[in-house]
């Protein structure tokens, strides 16, 4: 058995236990302090259900919140390729588990006596694991921080508030195209984090490996990150409505719809679902078909009151082949995924499940719009991105009878 101490934001919360020969191999095990203090601080909605009803909840695998901790795809191999033997997921708990995202810690704790003890975990090998962050997503990605002159990679005792987005070999342009998309949104008035596009040179102690490709990095201020060292806890969707972290299979995190995410805020924090609603309308209008479940998330600024969080990975996905990212909304609206449906109409039942006016949300729609396409004409906007690109775009709006 393995044991590690769940804390958030400083308060320590439970246990999180693995079991290699046992059905249910993983068990979360609630403090009582912290089960019967109403104002406890929010691990994650999912878990404010299960503390209600017991201290201890076995699993057979890691529980899926945990799980959409950790990094996938070229970051997640990236780190593993550091270590030796690869280590297990739990083990990669215990790694990376003084910098993942929001204000969860997972450290080291001690066995139950009547357990035997924890298997040896990986050793650290060929790079310092200490620069790795635990940055959840496929694409190439590290933490950074700011210095007096451009940023630093630095180490994870370092308070690493930015985050460094990399060329990809799929997708060209990726960091150039995600900040042209970041900063319409921003025009559009979207709550977007500072961000900016940066050469290699400005960012010191990037590993050898690291794919550069014409060397321009995407930079963005983390919303989990404050900048006087303190950290925010936040929660993706996919951990929200406990999705599995496979995207390609029944039930992964493309496999939900608006309405719910918006039945969600309307919930928690209704101030918030005009701005999700105009969010929405900017990915149909952008071609966005990479707004999945993990793209979308709840931050708790006090601890405990949840807020949508801040836009912060928006990419105009219709300017890339279809073959690579398709060429439809990553989840449903209205039952559809298609483009092409959209329309004011598309979000009546979005409207009933949030228990707000039709009319009123239709209104939202209809004043986003036009925003998204005014300002899609403004010369500052289209320059960001490239003649081929922009004609994409141009497509893309013209067959979108969202108006």
């Amino acid at each position: 058995m393995s044991t590690l101490v769940v804390s958030v934001a400083g308060r320590r919360v439970g246990t999180l236990e693995y079991f290699d020969e046992e059905m249910h191999d993983h068990v979360l095990t609630f403090d009582e302090a912290w089960r019967g203090d109403p104002e406890r601080p929010i691990l994650g909605q999912i878990f404010e259900d299960k503390a209600s009803r017991s201290g201890a909840h076995p699993f057979c695998g890691p529980p899926c919140w945990f799980a959409h901790l950790l990094p996938q795809g070229a970051l997640r191999r990236a780190i593993e390729r550091t270590l030796t033997p690869t280590p297990t997921q739990f083990e990669l708990y215990s790694l990376l588990g003084d910098d993942l995202p929001g204000a969860i810690t997972l450290t080291r704790g001690e066995p139950s006596p009547t357990r035997r003890p924890p298997p040896p975990t990986a050793s650290e090998s060929r790079l310092d694991l200490a620069m790795w962050s635990a940055l959840a997503g496929v694409q190439m990605k590290m933490s950074v921080r700011r210095k007096e002159r451009g940023l630093v990679v630095g180490v994870r005792s370092d308070t690493r508030d930015m985050i460094a987005k990399f060329w990809s070999p799929d997708f060209k342009d990726l960091p150039r195209v995600e900040y042209a998309t970041m900063s319409w949104a921003r025009d559009c008035g979207i709550d977007v984090p500072p961000c900016e596009l940066l050469e290699r040179p400005e960012i010191e102690g990037l590993p050898d490996g690291v794919p550069l490709g014409d060397g321009r990095v995407f930079v963005i201020e983390r919303v989990d990150r404050m900048g006087d060292g303190r950290r925010g806890h936040f929660e993706d969707f996919a951990q929200v409505l406990d999705h599995f972290l496979d995207d390609t299979a029944p039930g992964g995190y493309y496999g939900s719809r608006y309405e719910t995410i918006a039945a969600t805020l309307a919930l928690l924090c209704p101030q918030d679902l005009r701005a999700y609603v105009e969010r929405v309308v900017f990915c149909v209008l952008a071609g966005n078909g990479d707004a999945h479940l993990k793209n979308w998330a709840l931050c708790y600024p006090d601890g405990r009151r949840a807020r949508l969080s801040p836009a912060y990975d928006l990419v105009a996905t219709v300017v890339y082949p279809r073959r690579l990212c398709g060429d439809e909304l990553a989840l449903l609206l209205n039952d559809s995924r298609r483009f092409e449906d959209v329309t004011p109409r598309s979000f009546e039942k979005l409207a009933v499940l949030a228990s707000t006016p039709g009319e009123e949300v239709a209104g939202w729609v209809r004043e986003m719009a036009g925003r998204v396409r005014e300002t899609w004409r403004t010369p500052t906007v289209r320059e960001r991105f490239s003649t081929k690109e922009r004609a994409k775009i141009d497509a893309h709006q013209a067959r979108v009878p969202l108006r």
